[in-house]
């Protein structure tokens, strides 16, 4: 997957210079340089991250029973983290939004500022990913009952299965909002 994101990133450049050339708003560029810390750096930070995304679920199933998790409605027992895991989560949303308020007025370097600006818009995923669990009732609830009038019983097995759950929607959903937001990134 990272070689294809190697390979799609620098398709995705030499067409944005193509866009911007026939537009009429070329940029001033050498070339697209590939060197191998260039192809290095993404293989390794995505093996990594692939890796770690791997090992974190896999070590908290390990302490589950075998006989327990064939049961009908097994579940993971909660990490020592999850009581304060939504203070955690409002923390990091606040830091990252004094953070963009700060890239967005301070009188530094573009770099800064675009620094600042970038590891607030980071803290805020970290915060609402830490949170997102706390929130999946009350959303399932307002957006699950008019698509349940909509749908009938396939909307209504939907928002029942969104929230039976919540943990296991919010990990779904932080994944769906991660490349959402390396998207538009």
């Amino acid at each position: 997957a990272s070689a294809i994101g190697i390979g799609l990133g620098v398709l995705f450049a030499k067409g944005l210079n193509v866009l911007f050339d026939a537009v009429g708003f070329g940029l001033p560029t050498r070339g697209i340089e590939i060197t191998p810390a260039v192809i290095i750096a993404p293989l390794a930070v995505g093996t990594l991250v692939t890796l770690i995304a791997a090992l974190i679920p896999g070590l908290r199933a390990t302490k589950i029973s075998p006989v327990a998790a064939l049961r009908e409605g097994a579940t993971l027992p909660r990490s020592r983290w999850s009581r304060i895991s939504p203070f955690i989560g409002l923390a990091f949303a606040v830091l990252g939004i004094a953070a963009i308020a700060l890239g967005f007025t301070s009188d530094g370097s573009v770099q800064t500022r675009l620094g600042l600006i970038g590891a607030g818009c980071l803290a805020i995923l970290i915060g609402i990913g830490m949170a997102m669990r706390f929130a999946i009732r009350p959303l399932a609830r307002l957006v699950g009952w008019p698509l349940q009038k909509l749908g009938g019983n396939s909307a209504r097995l939907g928002r029942e299965n969104a929230v039976r759950n919540t943990a296991r929607t919010a990990t779904t959903a932080a994944a769906l909002m991660v490349g959402v937001g390396l998207v538009v990134f």
